[in-house]
Formats: structure tokens, sequence, C-alpha cells
């Protein structure tokens, strides 16, 4: 099956297209400057060529021998126009000076453009019809635009094939979130239902052997196996709404909440709108904030909890301070182990200290992350 035909390479952007425009002025200006039909037609040909020429060259880095043949070609085009034609169709040499930017040796760069100058500067002076440029100072524009262009191309590409690879990193993260939380989904219903469900088989299995030497006992392990079921649902409709993405606006409301209740204040420091968040950062920075919010209403004897939220170069920052007895999930417990396996997947950090008036306080850091930048 042939592909899509693409004039240009996808890699190079479509900014490039907006150089055809001058090329069209560069027919223009052919046909204003021939005064013989001959002349007019060879220019004609030659801008056909050039542009041709120029397509091709982009493609160098599929097929390397096309940069090694097409861009020689347009300057050679080029030097044709300044010396018979326009000594100013030396600018035209900016096409050259694209496809020189998009090379990825620079020492190759180095050479093309200084081979390119030289070619053009040898045609001027056989314009000129003479051994020296008569105005030099006319020249400088020439030359700075010529030396300036083709670095600019140079960013352009560099940056342009920094972000896609930032854009990658940044879609295997998410992916690497997701795979992370379908595991600690699979090791919640395993650890959760295979303890009930084995419970209920035992029981139903022991009041079948009971049903008929003593239906009393047989009743009781019965509602055993009842009220096991019910707490078997319960949890797993407690798994499904953790699926759920949550958002750190609405856990910040649902925490103001549950603190109230605790008479515990809650004193937060930052704006929402001051931080750059996506859609999984921001519903592991309200994972994190819930399971710390937890441990301070039920063990911490807190008065105040502290939030702080902020973005600096090292990331979104969120860190939690409370007044109680400090945290009392001893090692790797549950929660904190939970907290650090949601915030490793990032590539982010999560650092449990004591509070400078003994209290807890916790600091949960995660990268910045072009796709949550606000906007998206």
């Amino acid at each position: 099956m042939i592909g899509k035909f693409e004039f240009f390479p996808k890699r190079v952007g479509k900014f490039i297209y907006f150089n055809l425009i001058y090329w069209v002025l560069g027919v223009y200006n052919l046909l204003h400057f021939s005064d013989t039909t001959t002349k007019a037609l060879l220019g004609l040909s030659l801008s056909l060529l050039f542009l041709i020429a120029y397509r091709e060259s982009f493609w160098a880095e599929e097929k390397p021998w096309k940069g090694t043949v097409f861009l020689p070609v347009q300057v050679l085009i080029v030097c044709v126009w300044v010396a018979f034609y326009n000594e100013n169709f030396c600018y035209m040499t900016f096409f050259c000076g694209s496809v020189i930017g998009f090379m990825q040796s620079k020492k190759r760069m180095w050479g093309s453009l200084i081979a390119m100058l030289v070619a053009v500067t040898v045609a001027i002076l056989i314009a000129e019809g003479q051994g020296q440029w008569g105005d030099i100072f006319s020249l400088i524009p020439f030359y700075l635009t010529n030396i300036m262009f083709p670095f600019s191309m140079r960013a352009m590409r560099i940056w342009k094939e920094q972000n896609e690879e930032l854009q990658a990193a940044n879609a295997q993260i998410e992916h690497l979130s997701k795979h992370a939380e379908r595991q600690r989904i699979a090791r919640d219903l395993h650890d959760t239902m295979g303890h009930a469900l084995s419970m209920i088989t035992l029981k139903s299995e022991l009041a079948e052997k009971l049903a008929v030497r003593d239906p009393e006992r047989a009743a009781r392990e019965m509602r055993d196996v009842q009220t096991a079921s019910r707490a078997a649902l319960s949890q797993v409709r407690e798994l499904v709404a953790n699926m759920h993405m949550i958002s750190l606006p609405d856990e910040l409301q649902n925490i103001r909440r549950i603190l109230d209740a605790a008479h515990i204040e809650l004193h937060v420091h930052g704006t929402l709108e001051e931080l750059r968040l996506n859609t999984s950062t921001s519903s592991i920075l309200a994972l994190c904030l819930r399971e710390a919010v937890t441990n301070v209403v039920r063990h911490s004897r807190a008065r105040i909890c502290r939030v702080t939220l902020q973005d600096d170069a090292a990331g979104t920052i969120m860190r939690i301070v409370d007044d109680g007895r400090g945290w009392k999930e001893k090692g790797n417990g549950h929660g904190l182990l939970g907290m650090r396996q949601r915030v490793d997947v990032v590539g982010g950090t999560l650092h449990l200290e004591t509070a400078p008036n003994g209290g807890a306080a916790l600091t949960v850091t995660l990268p910045h992350i072009i796709s949550g930048q606000k906007g998206d």
C-alpha cells in the first residue's frame, strides 16, 4: 500500500512551509529581471529545480545521499541567479540555511555554511565584473543573516526533538502509573476477597456437615457466612470507589469537612491556581492528602493541621504538618507504603519527619510534567 504523500518530513514541522511564499516571490523577481524570453524560461526551470532540490534535501536523514547531492544543487542555482540575474538573489541562500540548520552534525553544518558563503561571494564578485565588492558594508546583513538563520533553525529543531522526547516520557509515566494502579487494585482484591471467600467456603462446608446432626450450630455458621459476605461486598464497593480518579480541589473540600467534625483547625497556605497539575498528579496528591489527614484524625490528637501547596524548581510540593503526637504508623505501614508507591511511579519523593512542635510533617514532591501545565 502506497503511503500518504508528504512534501516535507513531519520532523521538520509546519514552519518550513512558510518558506515557500518566498520561493513564489523569487519566481516573480526572476521574471522581472529577465530581459529575454530565453532567460525567463531558464530562470523558471531553475526555480522548479531549486524547489525540488530544497524539498529533497530535507529527506537526507532517511536517505543520506540526498543531502550530499541536493544542497550543492541549491547553492549552485543561487550562484547562477546572483551572477546572471541580480545580486540581491544572494538572500535566497536562507533556503539553503534552513537545510543546513537541520543537519545533525555540527561540524558538517559549519562546513556546509562556510562553503555556501564562499560560493555566493564568488558569484557576487562575478556579477560586479571586478576583483572586489564596491560597497563592502552592504554585505554585512547578508553574512549576518546567513550565519544566524541556520543556528536558529538548529535551535528550533533541538527544542522540538527534546519536547517530543519529554512528551514520550510523560506518556510512559502515565502508562506506568496506570499499570501500578491496576497492580494495586489486583493486590487489594486478592488480599480482601481471597480471605473473605476462603472463610465463606470453609464456613459453608462446615454448615453442610452440621446440617443434620447439629442444626443450631449449622445455622450459626451460615449467619457467619452472611456476615462475611456482607463485609466482603462492602469492601468491594470501597475498592471500586477508590478506583475513580479524585482531584486535589475536591479532596481539600472533603478533608475540611472531616477535620471540622474532628474539631481540628485546617490552615491552607498557597492556592491551587499557582500549581501546574495534570489529572494523574492531582489524583496522587489528593490520595496522599486523604491518607495523611486520616492518620491525623485517628491517631494524632492534633488541634491544628496545616497544608502548604507550592511550585518551585523541584516540582509541585505539598506539605502537611500537625501539632499532635506524630505519625503513629510504624515502619512501612500500608498507608505510608501506598503513598510511597504512588509517588515513586511519577518519579516524586515523599519525606516523613517530626515537626518542630512535635507533630508529624509529611512532604510530597512531584516533578513538573509538560502535559500537566495549565491549559491542558
